[in-house]
Formats: C-alpha cells, sequence, structure tokens
C-alpha cells in the first residue's frame, strides 16, 4: 500500500508520485506517516524532509510551510524546496561564507537579520546534500 506525496512551491511542483513513508520535519518534531495516518495539518519547519519508497530514499532540503495529511494523501506547501540530488554544493558553500561574512562584518547597511536566513538556509542545504550522500 502506498500514499500519494506532493510538494508544491510559489514556484511550482517540486515533487509527485507515492511513496510507502513521508517523514517530515514539523515544528513539534519530525512526523513519520505512512499510508492510512489519521486526517492532520502540522506548520512545517526549516529541515530535512525524506520520502522512502521501495529500497530507495529522497531526501529535500524543506523551508517553513505546511504539511496536510489524510489517509491516502500527504500535500507539502512550502516556501522552498530542493531534491538534494540537484543542490549545488559549491553554490551553498559560498552562500554559507557570504552570509558568515556579513554577519562578522555587521557594517551600516548590512540586514543581519537577512543574513542570518540566508545562514540557515545553505547550512540546510550543505546538510541534506551530505545526508543524501551518507545513506546512498
Amino acid at each position: 500500500m502506498a500514499i500519494k506525496v506532493e510538494i508544491t512551491t510559489p514556484f511550482g511542483k517540486v515533487y509527485e508520485d507515492t511513496a510507502d513513508m513521508v517523514i517530515v520535519p514539523a515544528e513539534l518534531g519530525e512526523l513519520g506517516i505512512l499510508p492510512g495516518h489519521t486526517p492532520y495539518l502540522a506548520n512545517l519547519s526549516m529541515g530535512v524532509m525524506r520520502i522512502k519508497k521501495d529500497s530507495n530514499t529522497e531526501y529535500f532540503a524543506a523551508n517553513k510551510g505546511f504539511v496536510e495529511i489524510n489517509p491516502d494523501r500527504v500535500e507539502v506547501l512550502c516556501e522552498t524546496c530542493e531534491n538534494a540530488k540537484k543542490i549545488d554544493i559549491n553554490r551553498a558553500i559560498e552562500a554559507r561564507d557570504r552570509a558568515v561574512f556579513r554577519l562578522k562584518e555587521r557594517k551600516k547597511g548590512v540586514d543581519l537579520q537577512r543574513a542570518e536566513i540566508a545562514l540557515k538556509k545553505a547550512l540546510l542545504r550543505l546538510k541534506t546534500a551530505n545526508v543524501s550522500k551518507i545513506y546512498q
């Protein structure tokens, strides 16, 4: 038995398929979702989302949103979501270094909150890419 999974961002669909299990980073902790799950709605936090199908696991860097769970379907709506296979590690490292530099610099005109968010996103992308490589 499988559960239908759909991940959507403001830029379009990121994923649409069936899965055996979905694990999402919710605000109150990770949620493991299997077919037949009780209907549930949760806030999605920034973190690594995993979709398991057969003996394969796909990893996604998910950034805030909502997850709606039904017995036969999981719908994820999030600001951004990137498949680990598509993450450009060099670009993520550059973004991390740029954000760290801006935070250390603390010049006038530097938006510290924006730099902190950029740092968190870059670290999440690196974590997702590394986790997917470890478990391949």
